[in-house]
């Protein structure tokens, strides 16, 4: 799929190849990736933010990096736009990522224990009606 943001080119690796000749880092392609996928959430844009957040880890893993603070909003940003889009199962899963790398923050706790709770919800409601 074509598609992006400002002329930001979001499928394949066009953003990657192009960064990387002008000498931008990895981790530094990771974290533009990770802030494009930030803006598509604050338009609105679950779907693409996601996949902007599957790229910044891909870039991220070529990288040989992990950056726990950076996988800690990528996991909070696939927890967001997973609860908008109702893919609760797949929000707790980031959530509980997340959660991993900062046990004690006491907001993904809420939010993880919400998405887990709307999961149920759902998983309850596919029964019901199936």
């Amino acid at each position: 799929r074509s598609g992006g943001v400002g002329g930001v080119a979001m499928n394949g690796d066009s953003l990657g190849v192009g960064a990387l000749a002008k000498g931008l880092s990895l981790s530094a392609l990771a974290a533009v990736r990770l802030d494009i996928a930030g803006g598509f959430m604050a338009i609105g844009q679950a779907e693409d933010a996601l996949r902007a957040a599957d790229a910044s880890i891909a870039v991220a893993r070529r990288g040989g990096g992990d950056g726990a603070e950076g996988s800690l909003h990528i996991h909070q940003l696939k927890g967001h736009a997973n609860s908008q889009l109702g893919r609760f199962e797949a929000a707790a899963e980031a959530y509980r990522a997340a959660a991993r790398l900062k046990p004690d923050d006491q907001e993904i706790r809420r939010v993880l224990a919400q998405a887990e709770q709307l999961a149920r919800s759902a998983g309850k409601g596919r029964l019901a009606g199936g």
